[in-house]
């Protein structure tokens, strides 16, 4: 849960005005002797400061902390009330709709036996879950309100890195007490984070995908999971979900989840109640691909575009469109493989049934097949793992 991971956690305070005194110093020390002097810098610093108050207030009214709980029975105990101690956790949503609907992380809400939503307002409600989707870490919750401000949602493919990046959320519990979610700002650091195999693998939850992450400075701790990450515009264009620390608070590396196609697509499922499905068709990627990723960032190389494949699982979409290991996915279903990242969310993202034409390199040659996507869970519930796509 949010409260509880060590090192690369999943998150779920820090202030913004550390950056503000490191732009102030900066650009001071930059200024001419006659600029420092007339006050003019003094001013820019205050539109800048009244830009990002104005941006709070606008923001935080549709931003809520979640409070849950399940209960522990006590070492000797029975399961009598008596027996039995609350344990509580935090995480962070943001408002969907005016009538009640809450986004957040599935790892805010899973197994717990109780959902608390505190509005800004201070006014708390009883949440009901109406849809999780453990594989992109979200979930929906419905509480019985009306008139909220809902956020607006904006495109993370518009986001560039170095722009200005703002956190509204739940730090360690604090907006859980009156409501007034706490407010960070950073800059986005850097785009198309994956961090499925090492923080999603190695906790034995490989059904989870973290992948094409938003990564920024803005200050990111326990209990700001599942809360809005807001551009400049007032657009969520991420949802926070992890922070790499080795403390387990905030080291200015956050990532959050983008607003894109593919997360819309499961809003849309989650906000209709339904289950969301995936497409699979059996592969995964090579070994050495995160080694060949490190090498080529340390080195300046440029990778061939296009999806290396390391594995075909037998019996499956794939192996049946006779792909094979070593071969290089180049576009799927019309559509360019940037990497294997890319080629897992539209894998996923299409449905069952669909006929797929597939471009591929093998010993040098461009071929392509044709392949029919399968449902996710029907073709792995036979034995119980979990694949890439």
């Amino acid at each position: 849960m949010c409260g509880n991971h060590l090192r690369r956690r999943r998150v779920g305070s820090g202030l913004g005005w550390m950056l503000a005194w490191t732009v102030c110093c900066a650009a001071t020390a930059a200024l001419p002797a006659r600029a420092q002097s007339d006050g003019l810098k003094v001013a820019d610093l205050r539109q800048i400061q009244n830009t990002f108050a104005r941006l709070a207030d606008e923001l935080r009214p549709s931003v809520a902390a979640i409070r849950t709980f399940d209960y522990i029975v006590r070492p000797g105990e029975n399961e009598a009330p008596r027996g039995r101690r609350i344990r509580e956790n935090h995480g962070t949503g943001f408002i969907l709709s005016s009538d009640g609907l809450i986004v957040t992380n599935h790892h805010v809400v899973r197994g717990v036996e109780g959902v608390g939503v505190i509005l800004h307002d201070g006014r708390e409600f009883d949440a009901r879950v109406i849809g999780t989707d453990s594989r992109s870490d979200l979930a929906m919750l419905d509480i019985e309100a009306e008139h909220l401000k809902p956020v607006k949602l904006g495109d993370a493919g518009s986001v560039r890195v170095g722009q200005w990046a703002i956190v509204v959320g739940n730090p360690f519990g604090l907006a859980a007490i009156k409501g007034g979610g706490s407010v960070t700002v950073g800059t986005v650091s850097a785009l198309g984070r994956d961090m499925t195999a090492e923080l999603a693998d190695r906790r034995g939850i490989n059904a989870v995908y973290y992948g094409n992450l938003i990564e920024t400075s803005a200050p990111i701790n326990p209990g700001n999971s599942g809360g809005p990450l807001f551009n400049l515009e007032g657009e969520v264009v991420g949802i926070v979900t992890a922070i790499e620390s080795r403390s387990g608070a905030n080291e200015g590396v956050g990532f959050a989840i983008p607003i894109d196609r593919y997360s819309l697509r499961i809003i849309d499922g989650l906000k209709q109640g339904g289950e969301v499905r995936y497409g699979y068709i059996g592969l995964q990627s090579a070994p050495e691909a995160r080694e060949s990723r490190l090498r080529r960032a340390a080195t300046g190389e440029t990778a061939a575009p296009g999806a290396v494949i390391g594995y075909v699982e037998p019996n499956q979409p794939a192996a049946r469109a006779d792909l094979r290991a070593n071969d290089r996915i180049i576009t799927f279903n019309g559509e360019r493989v940037e990497d294997f990242d890319h080629l897992i969310r539209l894998v996923g993202a299409t449905p069952a049934g669909t006929e797929a034409q597939v471009e591929f390199v093998r010993d040098g040659r461009t071929m392509t097949t044709r392949i029919v996507v399968t449902d996710r869970d029907e073709a792995l519930r036979p034995s119980g793992e979990t694949r890439p796509g």
